[in-house]
């Protein structure tokens, strides 16, 4: 899922991002697996006025450690 500005009305849905981890949201110290970068495809939006992009569990691991729950992110087309 994608922020609302992102699906922009469906726009989006089916778009490919590459997302990558720069940095940690919280107290978990370097959350980032290096400069890995994960390929995801766009197929929903996030509720309300949300900001994150939320990705596979899968996805996630590839550039960041599960443990963090949550990090910072680069993505572009």
């Amino acid at each position: 899922m994608v922020p609302t500005k992102v699906f922009a009305n469906g726009a989006a849905c089916g778009r490919v991002y590459e997302i990558r981890c720069v940095g940690a949201v919280n107290a978990f110290p370097h959350p980032c697996k290096g400069t890995r970068r994960v390929t995801v495809t766009v197929a929903n939006q996030c509720g309300g006025d949300c900001d994150t992009f939320t990705v596979s569990a899968d996805a996630f691991d590839v550039i960041a450690k599960r443990e963090a729950g949550r990090v910072r992110i680069a993505y572009k087309r």
